[in-house]
């Protein structure tokens, strides 16, 4: 049960990549229709159709097409990148792990595999909040970005929350939809970072409008009230569910228990013969 779930989930993170490879390889604005697709299926009707909405791109100024560099993958560049990340992160970002190979991971053939040594994939966990004070997404939030050769880091990294996490404009395994990736912030080679994938995740999670490259004022009164409607509600659910954490937290008689990240204490283990 557990390597079917597990292959269920592979094969819509595989889906997804597939999508990516698609939606990055366009650099013209014939995608400029609907972008909803299946990860709307666990929203709720008002959420559903904002999200079909939202990932509509909005009549702008022409500007040059985005051009995807063709740069390849290299597993010591991206350890670099993260070391270097971790020594000056920014104020919204902690707790940043260490690369990891998934146990497996779906193939292109939709088979399960065990990734390569070199090329991976690589998962990356990180902590990332929104602005602070804000008592929905002001709060750190685990991160899981996933690193494969073929997208990286030419295209992007699939972005997906851990844990329980309401948002009106994440799909049913809490991963970022095709209109977030194709707003992600670059270099000015045109590649991804990790610093700048964790910067569109925080400004996600401040103004999930603007992270898009959505306004408000390209669209009719009744869809703006019905995007607002849908964020909102997901807003307020993950508002009371940290309301109730801290509420036990409160209640906490051993703090030391679930601090983050967490750590043993040597006055827990025995000492040593």
């Amino acid at each position: 049960a557990n390597a079917a779930g597990s292959g269920g989930r592979e094969a819509k993170r595989r889906r997804t990549e597939e999508d990516a490879r698609g939606s990055t390889d366009e650099t013209d604005d014939s995608d400029n229709e609907e972008l909803g697709d299946s990860s709307s299926s666990s929203l709720s009707s008002d959420a559903a159709e904002a999200h079909a909405v939202e990932g509509r791109r909005v009549e702008a100024p022409a500007r040059k097409p985005l051009v995807i560099p063709n740069l390849p993958f290299s597993l010591e560049d991206l350890k670099v990148e993260i070391s270097a990340l971790r020594l000056q992160p920014p104020p919204y970002l902690s707790n940043i792990g260490e690369l990891q190979r998934p146990v497996v991971h779906c193939g292109v053939d939709g088979q399960l595999a065990k990734p390569d040594a070199d090329k991976g994939p690589f998962d990356l966990s990180a902590q990332v909040r929104g602005e602070e004070g804000d008592k929905a997404y002001g709060k750190l939030f685990n991160v899981m970005l996933r690193f494969d050769c073929d997208l990286w880091p030419s295209k992007l990294a699939i972005v997906r929350f851990r844990g329980v996490f309401h948002h009106a404009l994440t799909d049913e395994n809490n991963s970022m939809t095709m209109p977030f990736y194709r707003a992600l912030k670059r270099d000015k080679q045109g590649a991804c970072t990790v610093r700048l994938m964790l910067e569109s995740v925080h400004s996600f999670l401040v103004d999930p409008l603007s992270s898009w490259k959505v306004h408000a004022d390209a669209m009719s009164a009744e869809k703006v009230a019905k995007v607002t409607r849908a964020i909102q509600v997901h807003r307020e659910m993950n508002e009371d569910r940290l309301d109730v954490i801290e509420q036990y937290a409160s209640k906490v008689l051993h703090k030391e228990l679930f601090q983050l990240p967490f750590r043993w204490r040597d006055e827990w283990l025995p000492p040593p013969p």
